[in-house]
């Protein structure tokens, strides 16, 4: 005699209650609440990264002017020392042809001081 009641929870019962009932919806509060804080989190690195990306840019843009500058300067100094080594060509030509104007020079004073002597005696 028996009697079956129904009402009895077994713990086979707990188990797929807690499994299919309790644990999905405190999963769902707890990812409601979990996005909740990230969101702001979230919100603040993606405007870091908006901030960081322009600042890069900018970085960019002057890295990129300093090579121009680099290279406009390296041009420039080329040219300079292609004018310096022609500067130094044209003063040694210039000292080489003094130093012949000055070989010349004392050899007609000599010859000068000769004829002057000649004349003396």
């Amino acid at each position: 005699m028996e009697q079956k009641n129904s009402n009895v929870v077994t713990f086979d019962d707990l188990a797929r209650f807690t499994e299919e009932i309790l644990l999905p919806g405190i999963e769902q509060i707890m990812d409601d609440k979990l996005e909740k804080n990230l969101a702001p989190i979230r919100k603040e690195i993606s405007d870091m990264r908006t901030e960081f990306r322009a600042e890069f840019d900018g970085m960019y843009q002057e890295l990129a002017d300093i090579h121009s500058e680099i290279h406009s300067i390296r041009l420039d100094l080329d040219n300079l020392e292609a004018q310096v080594s022609r500067l130094e060509k044209m003063v040694k030509e210039d000292l080489n042809a003094y130093a012949d104007n000055i070989i010349k020079i004392k050899k007609e004073l000599k010859n000068l001081q000769f004829r002057f002597d000649a004349t003396r005696t």
